[in-house]
């Protein structure tokens, strides 16, 4: 490419980058102007018209070793929720952890702050039904397996003749005990949620530096375009 006539040839307009250069140069004031006027406008719809927008985030704790179905069926559940509850933006299990994080909005600060308050009880319900009812599961398979277990050995002590009528009433009671024993004895594992006085919302949006830098960067866009396009209008 020459130095002294840098050309490009696009079908049949020939572009000089020196004259382009110098149109953008003549032009620089409505650049700016036109730049200037889009990040205005940008800065006051993120100052004056847009509506604040407030996040706070509650968190709940569930028990460790639990498996990916169990979290992976409490978060659904939670996001199936978030239809009913209008505050509830999003539900996530934090990485590498056994702890959910739900993420309420709203426009008012102290109303978002109320309504996550408010639902956290509700949601470690939701979650303690899922987590409960499966350990009920297992904990009722354990123990049919151990009355099976038993009432076989029973079996085979009667036909082996090594067990009476009253050793056999024993050895049942005592199954029907330790059964007792351990239903009333037994804890579920259940979540709680994360306690954190000190947790305010705070505001997310409007974004009002990404708002005004990107009006900026497209007003710019959009006059430097139209310049270069008025150009290459006059050369055809």
């Amino acid at each position: 490419m020459n130095n002294e006539q840098e050309k490009l040839n696009n079908g049949d307009i020939e572009i000089d980058l020196r004259e382009v250069y110098q149109e953008l140069k003549k032009n620089v004031k409505l650049i700016a102007g036109v730049t200037c006027a889009f990040a205005a406008a940008a800065a006051v719809y993120s100052f004056a018209i847009a509506k604040p927008v407030y996040q706070y985030d509650r968190l709940i704790k569930l028990p460790i070793n639990q498996g990916s179905w169990q979290v992976n069926t409490c978060v659904e559940l939670l996001k199936n929720d978030t239809g009913k509850n209008n505050s509830l933006a999003s539900v996530t299990q934090l990485k590498d952890s056994y702890i959910l994080k739900l993420t309420f909005s709203g426009g008012d600060a102290t109303v978002v702050k109320e309504t996550a308050d408010k639902y956290l009880p509700k949601a470690v319900n939701l979650v303690n039904g899922v987590l409960v009812d499966k350990q009920k599961a297992d904990f009722e398979n354990e123990t049919v397996k151990s009355i099976k277990n038993n009432v076989s050995y029973i079996t085979s002590k009667i036909v082996e003749n090594s067990f009476t009528s009253n050793d056999t009433n024993e050895s049942l009671k005592y199954l029907v005990k330790r059964i007792d024993e351990s239903t009333k004895n037994k804890i579920f594992i259940k979540a709680e949620p994360v306690v954190d006085e000190q947790s305010t919302a705070v505001q997310v949006g409007p974004n009002r530096k990404r708002n005004i830098g990107l009006a900026t960067v497209l007003g710019l866009f959009l006059s430097c375009g139209y310049v270069v396009g008025r150009y290459l209008f006059r050369k055809s």
